[in-house]
């Protein structure tokens, strides 16, 4: 008999599924206000009526809801693995369309939202939540997690404009402190040095305080869109979940507050150079 999803000790998928889902709704709902690079491909390059090409971009979202949703009960990898390539060739033609400073960054800086459906694809190929499958689980969405802070990192050494408007918008509206574009600049490169510099601690060794101080930053800076623009930026915080959820989860995963399996203790990259020496 094919096995089907069980709650019972499975509070750390269920934890990612739900953060999946939420990106999904941000997704669904930013790319029916401003469509997306696949619409635009489809209207540019593959030449579709412009009506045609942004319908199948709406719908490709709203249907990917119901299926990771099917996928997840039924246990089954497909829904996760189609998932994975939606959002996989969003940020790929989001790098080839071009037309942002964010673009050429695109397909490292959104790894954690399309590494997330291929890790519960990768659940739901295994027979159970072993200590193996969380595991594996858990050191992809932490390499995830290095990639995006590291990227995001390096746009703000190369002091991204729109990085730069966010500083601005808030220190100006929100706190007591008036700052000039210049300052603004130099915050933004401490900025950039402090998430590279905890993207190497994470990949060095496995750390719940790093962790719990990534998840602070990414739901934070997730956060910083809406109050960039309160009435248009709700969905493009939504569908950066991942950049705070999922340190969350391995940072929860830490605590034991999960019950099982608890977190591994070898970092990445010391599995990597065990592995090189055999």
């Amino acid at each position: 008999m094919k096995q089907v999803f069980q709650f019972e000790n499975h509070r750390f998928i269920l934890s990612l599924m739900l953060i999946l889902l939420i990106q999904l709704i941000g997704y669904t709902m930013y790319i029916d206000a401003n469509g997306s690079a696949i619409g635009k491909t489809l209207w540019l390059n593959v030449k579709l009526h412009d009506q045609v090409a942004y319908g199948i971009d709406f719908y490709l979202a709203l249907f990917s809801i119901p299926m990771i949703i099917l996928g997840f009960f039924k246990k089954s990898p497909w829904p996760f693995f189609l998932c994975f390539a939606w959002l996989g060739m969003l940020s790929t033609l989001t790098w080839f369309q071009g037309g942002s400073f964010s673009a050429p960054y695109s397909v490292f800086a959104h790894a954690n939202r399309y590494l997330l459906p291929a890790c519960l694809a990768y659940w739901a190929m295994s027979k159970n939540s072993s200590q193996e499958t969380i595991n594996g689980i858990y050191h992809i969405l932490s390499l995830s997690m290095a990639i995006v802070f590291i990227t995001h990192g390096i746009e703000a050494l190369n002091k991204n404009p729109m990085f730069i408007d966010y500083t601005l918008r808030f220190f100006r509206n929100y706190s007591p402190f008036w700052l000039e574009e210049s300052h603004a600049t130099y915050f933004l490169i401490a900025v950039g040095v402090q998430d590279i510099l905890l993207a190497l601690a994470l990949m060095l060794k496995p750390n719940k305080w790093v962790l719990a101080y990534m998840a602070f930053w990414g739901f934070w800076t997730a956060l910083l869109r809406t109050v960039y623009s309160p009435d248009y930026g709700l969905s493009s915080t939504l569908l950066r979940t991942a950049n705070g959820g999922v340190p969350l989860v391995l940072c929860l995963q830490h605590f034991g507050l999960f019950g099982f399996p608890k977190a591994p203790q070898n970092s990445f990259l010391r599995i990597l150079s065990k592995k090189s020496k055999h």
